[in-house]
């Protein structure tokens, strides 16, 4: 959207980066992290973030022997589980090339088999797509804030659902 077109623009010029400049939280300086996070929060950009957080070291066994075309799907239609309002809307873009199409075929399929249907499911380069790179940036401050480490994550946690996957 231009609203968070014109946050990002925001962040980069108070970062001094260039317009081409693109955000992955694991690059980001912390200060840069600060600024990112202070300026979306601060900002109109309306935004709801879900996120499913899959602990894969404890899957068990029957999780274990899927594909992973298999468990994407399954955490797809996990993640759209407890989102109650139509996704008939809803765009869901994926950071990948054409190599990734399995992706989003497979998510596309698991997702309609649930009932839930989505505009738009399809793959974009994360450094192309500011929505993408949002959602980075919080998957990488809701990781540190799981783990203890200190995060700005509760700037925006207000708009951020997280669901734990036990299985």
């Amino acid at each position: 959207t231009d609203t968070l077109r014109a946050a990002f623009r925001s962040v980069k010029e108070r970062l001094g980066l260039s317009r081409e400049a693109s955000f992955h939280y694991t690059s980001a300086k912390r200060s840069a992290r600060r600024i990112f996070f202070e300026t979306i929060s601060q900002a109109a950009v309306e935004f709801e973030a879900f996120g499913l957080i899959v602990d894969k070291t404890k899957l068990s066994a029957e999780y274990q022997r899927l594909s992973q075309p298999a468990l994407y799907g399954l955490f797809a239609s996990r993640l759209f589980a407890p989102v109650t309002q139509p996704l008939d809307q809803a765009r869901l873009w994926i950071d990948g090339d054409a190599s990734h199409q399995w992706i989003v075929s497979r998510v596309r399929v698991t997702l309609s088999e649930a009932g839930r249907y989505l505009k738009q499911v399809g793959l974009r380069r994360a450094s192309n797509t500011e929505g993408l790179q949002l959602a980075d940036m919080i998957a990488g401050a809701t990781v540190d804030y799981i783990e203890g480490k200190r995060t700005d994550f509760p700037l925006i946690r207000h708009r951020v659902l997280l669901r734990r996957f036990e299985g």
